[in-house]
């Protein structure tokens, strides 16, 4: 019978058993070109949050550096009811590869630890969820593997909502982010979401928050209305054709940044949807990350006094881009930064 199987620092393999004689003959590797490639292991570790709930987490650092003070990126995942595992991420061992310490938390709500575990997340989208991840980050930090100064959030779907929230939430602890079509309005959200959604819409409300029917409820959880307390430079991207998250919502979001004189850069892929499959697109959107890092790192990775002066003194005046959309023209280097050779990078959202 035919065997796939997944290891973090290696490439989806398929081999075939015998049952007869008990030998099992490779039938292929995926990606062999990383097999000349050192990549790093996720270490699992259990974190505690605040309410001593434990997460289970998976901590990757760049292999042959030793883990203190290196700059974090923590990676979040979407769905929310979807989870982080030890399996191989092509976007993992990008940043490994380029120096970044990675954590991805297993919040509460997360699928696969259990019914008690699953429900603890119920009506804590942007709540109870996000502070799970702060709960995360500070114990990098305490733990000396992250670098206070050097720490940003990254994700896509409800890991783009998340990421946002963090940067409004705690400015004083992210330097920087990158969101991929996280929806910064969840009642406009939930309005866009396609005809076919309908049967799980009960299910949406009832465990995430009945956001378009309670405005309180969510101009209090949705990054859109908070725009004024975001310190730290934003990358955010978006598939023109995206059916869970409409490109409006992040016209919003980019709209209310620039007015409010907040760092955002903006790009839309015409040819994508939910998330980037195109491996094209993926180099260019992670070598404008890596671009934008470069450009802002004196100003975003600033001390956590600074940040807290800044929180408190008011509103940073930072350049805006000029253009409503930045895609065309601003990827003419896209891949040239290939130090991982045949890295696919499709950053998929699952769920949401």
């Amino acid at each position: 019978m035919g065997n796939p199987f997944c290891q973090c620092n290696a490439a989806v393999a398929a081999s075939l058993s015998s049952s007869r004689d008990r030998k099992r003959n490779r039938l292929y590797n995926e990606n062999p070109a990383l097999q000349r490639s050192t990549l790093a292991p996720k270490k699992p570790v259990i974190i505690k949050a605040r309410d001593g709930l434990e997460l289970v987490s998976y901590l990757t650092t760049p292999p042959g550096v030793e883990a203190k003070n290196l700059p974090l990126v923590l990676l979040i995942h979407g769905g929310p009811w979807d989870r982080d595992d030890d399996n191989y991420d092509p976007v993992v061992q990008f940043l490994a590869n380029r120096g970044y310490a990675v954590l991805q938390v297993n919040y509460r709500g997360s699928t696969g630890f259990g019914i008690d575990f699953f429900n603890a997340g119920n009506n804590q989208l942007g709540r109870g969820m996000q502070q799970d991840l702060y709960d995360a980050v500070q114990w990098a930090i305490d733990q000396k593997i992250a670098d206070p100064k050097r720490v940003a959030a990254m994700g896509g779907s409800v890991g783009g909502f998340a990421t946002l929230c963090a940067l409004e939430m705690r400015p004083d602890l992210f330097a920087c982010g990158v969101d991929v079509v996280g929806p910064s309005d969840q009642a406009a959200n939930f309005r866009s979401f396609p005809s076919y959604w309908s049967i799980v819409m009960p299910r949406w409300r009832r465990r995430g928050g009945d956001f378009d029917h309670d405005e309180e409820l969510n101009r209090k959880v949705s990054p859109l209305y908070h725009v004024d307390k975001i310190r730290a430079p934003l990358l955010i991207g978006q598939g023109k054709n995206d059916p869970r998250v409409a490109i409006a919502t992040s016209d919003a979001m980019v709209a209310a940044l620039r007015k409010a004189k907040r760092e955002v850069v903006y790009v839309v892929y015409s040819d994508e949807g939910h998330g980037f499959e195109r491996p094209e697109n993926n180099f260019r959107f992670l070598w404008t990350r890596r671009r934008i890092s470069r450009e802002t790192s004196r100003r975003a990775c600033r001390t956590v006094e600074e940040n807290r002066r800044r929180h408190r003194g008011g509103a940073m005046m930072l350049r805006a881009p000029s253009s409503p959309r930045e895609s065309e023209g601003f990827h003419e280097r896209a891949a040239s930064d290939r130090e991982v050779p045949g890295i696919s990078l499709p950053i998929r959202m699952p769920s949401c």
